[in-house]
């Protein structure tokens, strides 16, 4: 929605949206959904370095049970 006014000598020109994107609640939206983009991508490395942990773990099982062997 846009509106046109004159107040005191002074066009005033708003735009709705602008108003949006700047009012508090909104800075706080973005920031959430900014938070929850980084939040996936730290979980999503955590998944990968549990893997990679648990992975090196088993190796490491394998290794020393062959090395007993030996």
């Amino acid at each position: 929605m846009h509106e046109e006014g004159h107040l005191g000598g002074h066009d005033i020109d708003v735009t709705f949206s602008d108003v949006d994107r700047s009012s508090p609640s909104s800075k706080l939206k973005e920031i959430i959904q900014e938070q929850k983009v980084e939040i996936d991508n730290l979980n999503e490395k955590l998944l990968k370095a549990k893997w990679v942990i648990n992975y090196l773990e088993q190796r490491n099982k394998q290794l020393e049970e062959k090395h007993t062997l030996i």
